[in-house]
């Protein structure tokens, strides 16, 4: 029973927590001993530029974490961000990467639920055989801003039908394999231009944002991610204005529980992104979140910050500042959620790593990508290069985009891929996605002009010099075939109109790299996945 545990256990099951490294660290390791509610994963913690775990050494890690809770204290969650290509904690060393949810949405070699459950399911069978029993999944944002910069592809679209029906095919997966979805990020995020990883967004609400969170109630889901936005429709307390939805009681208990009649879990989202730490004492941002109405609080690192939070809640609680009602009835909701949640497991060894083992994996991620290469205008053949005319690439630098420079060290950049397809290429630039490629480096080499230039985009609409460079090479060059490929969101044509061909990838994982070059040089095309890891790493 939850309320059998000290208030300190119980305060600290109100906390789920990250730490730095590949090592857990040592206030993380006091908060365990404590009884902390749950531990975050990011990809620091399996990937490192000189070393990274093995999915073994994963299994172990997190087998390891729960045996280090006291005895009383009921299994942590074990939770992590997988959802999918732009989004996704574990490295493709190790772990089958799958796509996006757009990439899903978009599918065109079959319909996408039935995609969808292919893609989900392996998801959910690999995270469960490592140990993960917590998934920050499926995104119910229904993305009605292009130019967002936090949600954009982790959305499975503009439609909430089709947000939500994507999205109960993922939750239903998940919950087969004995994984908590948590839904996020309530009541949508999907309208805005700012990211509340560095400050606070102002959000327009509407009623279609909130359908598929609707939904989603009605179908039980476990748990529900509240975001770091300020909503002036829904916020109209003159207290919460320029407060964060995960610091209001209008959203969380007026809108949340007592409309919606969720009674399921609610989470912050991380308390340490800027939209928190931008102006706020961390103290009394977690207090404000736990009298507003969240059961659970996210920190990316345990700190000694968090510590002194931790502290303040419990203080608060025994000098009554902080209801204990309210809190009574979020350990009951918390240990609900624990209910079929196991403190220990068998672990297989040979099991594990045959399943994992790179070659494998790979096989599995390339698999999934080649399906999700979409054709937004254009038809296939108009994709095919030419061997024998000049061919133009110009490609985003991965080191510039967050999510996808952890791939680097682990994967051929994409002149080689085509290289190793035997594409030839008489001009490529890697281009920095804020700045585009300069004009000075779209100057033909030799003065060859190029017959086909392969455009592969970043989110174009955010950043508009790739446009300028783009409606330059069509002045500059009007006879040479321009392919786009938006590797980013898929909305490139509204500024950068009329190309030969217009494909939508939607994520740039080593796999979906692969998965293009084969698209566009038939005759790569291969039973297994090539060069995808350095050799002297597959199994």
């Amino acid at each position: 029973m939850p309320l059998s545990l000290s208030l300190r256990q119980q305060v600290a099951q109100r906390f789920v927590l990250g730490y730095p490294g590949l090592e857990p660290s040592a206030p993380l390791c006091r908060f365990l001993a404590q009884g902390v509610g749950g531990v975050i994963f990011f990809r620091d913690n399996f990937q490192q530029p000189s070393e990274s775990l093995s999915a073994w050494e994963v299994a172990l890690r997190l087998a390891d974490l729960q045996k280090q809770l006291p005895e009383k204290v009921p299994a942590a969650f074990l939770s992590i961000d997988q959802e999918g290509g732009q989004v996704e904690r574990l490295p493709h060393t190790i772990f089958p990467a799958t796509l996006t949810p757009r990439a899903v949405a978009q599918c065109q070699q079959q319909d996408p639920q039935h995609f969808a459950e292919s893609v989900y399911t392996l998801m959910a069978e690999h995270l469960a055989m490592l140990g993960f029993n917590m998934n920050f999944f499926p995104t119910l944002d229904v993305n009605l801003e292009p130019r967002n910069p936090i949600i954009g592809v982790r959305a499975f679209g503009e439609d909430p039908k089709t947000v939500w029906r994507l999205a109960q095919v993922a939750m239903a997966a998940f919950h087969r394999h004995n994984i908590l979805t948590v839904g996020k990020h309530f009541p949508g995020h999907g309208n805005g231009t700012v990211d509340s990883h560095e400050r606070l967004p102002r959000l327009t609400f509407t009623e279609t944002e909130l359908q598929p969170f609707a939904q989603a109630i009605k179908a039980q889901v476990p748990a529900l991610m509240v975001s770091h936005g300020y909503y002036p429709a829904l916020q109209t307390d003159p207290d919460e204005r320029d407060q964060p939805a995960s610091a209001s009681k209008r959203i969380m208990q007026d809108l949340l529980r007592q409309q919606l009649g969720y009674q399921g879990l609610v989470m912050s989202d991380d308390m340490e992104m800027g939209a928190i730490t931008q102006g706020r004492d961390p103290v009394q941002a977690a207090l404000k979140a736990l009298d507003a109405g969240a059961d659970l609080l996210i920190y990316r690192h345990a700190t000694e910050t968090v510590w002194e939070v931790f502290e303040a809640v419990v203080y608060h609680l025994e000098s009554g500042r902080l209801n204990r009602i309210a809190h009574e009835a979020a350990m009951h909701r918390i240990a609900a959620a624990k209910q079929t949640l196991p403190k220990g497991r068998l672990l297989d060894q040979a099991f594990i790593e045959d399943t994992f083992a790179p070659r494998r994996v790979h096989t599995r991620s390339l698999a999934l990508a080649r399906q999700a290469v979409a054709f937004l205008q254009g038809a296939p053949s108009e994709g095919v290069l030419p061997t024998d005319a000049p061919v133009w690439l110009l490609h985003p630098d991965r080191a510039g985009i967050t999510n996808y420079a952890f791939d680097q060290p682990t994967s051929p950049e994409l002149p080689q891929l085509f290289q190793k397809a035997g594409q030839p290429l008489a001009h490529q630039v890697a281009y920095a996605p804020t700045e585009g490629p300069a004009l000075s480096e779209l100057e033909p080499p030799a003065g060859v002009a190029p017959h086909t230039v392969v455009f592969v985009t970043w989110n174009p609409l955010c950043y508009p010099a790739q446009a300028e460079a783009y409606h330059w090479l069509q002045a500059r060059y009007p006879q040479a075939r321009i392919i786009l490929v938006s590797a980013g969101t898929p909305y490139d044509t509204a500024v950068m109109p009329h190309p030969t061909l217009h494909l939508g990838l939607c994520s740039y994982r080593p796999a979906s790299m692969q998965a293009l070059v084969e698209q566009l040089c038939p005759s790569a095309e291969t039973t297994e996945p090539q060069n995808l890891v350095p050799l002297d790493t597959v199994g």
